[in-house]
């Protein structure tokens, strides 16, 4: 559980690492900076979030299996 929850709070911190400076330079910068919006979603859908979901996939086939017989 804590491994998955790390790689939850992972992809957490990495949106906000994007999505705050492109906040940020909108007010400073004005509308203009939003247009870089659809290039950022889509390299977030496209490129981070498929190999993101493969290593959780990966960690969650690797995780041990328990063995239990009844009793």
């Amino acid at each position: 559980m804590r491994d998955m929850r790390r790689m939850r709070i992972t992809v957490i911190g990495t949106a906000l690492a994007i999505v705050i400076p492109i906040l940020a330079l909108s007010t400073i910068a004005g509308i203009r900076i939003l247009l870089l919006l659809p290039l950022v979603m889509s390299f977030w859908f496209l490129f981070y979030m498929p190999r993101w979901r493969r290593r959780v996939r990966e960690q969650a086939r690797s995780l041990r299996r328990w063995t239990l017989h009844p009793e």
